[in-house]
């Protein structure tokens, strides 16, 4: 039986440095995670393809981050 997990409800667009100051870049991202109380591991992939660091709230209110391919459970909102 095949089973198909959605990985969000929308597109997801990093834009690498666009609009910061002269010198700065950009060392991470955030997104929201609806679609699970677990980052999917789409945005394990995304983090290891733009060399980037995500931190990820999910809809239980708990952030996570990923970093180097290691997703660690960072505690509860508010």
């Amino acid at each position: 039986m095949e089973h198909i997990d959605p990985l969000s409800r929308g597109p997801m667009v990093i834009h690498p440095g666009e609009g910061l100051p002269a010198g700065y870049h950009s060392v991470g991202f955030h997104c929201t995670c609806m679609v699970s109380d677990q980052p999917v591991e789409t945005l394990v992939y995304v983090t290891l393809l733009h060399n980037k660091v995500c931190a990820v709230a999910t809809a239980d209110g708990t952030i996570w981050f990923i970093e180097k391919g290691k997703v660690t459970k960072g505690g509860k909102e508010g």
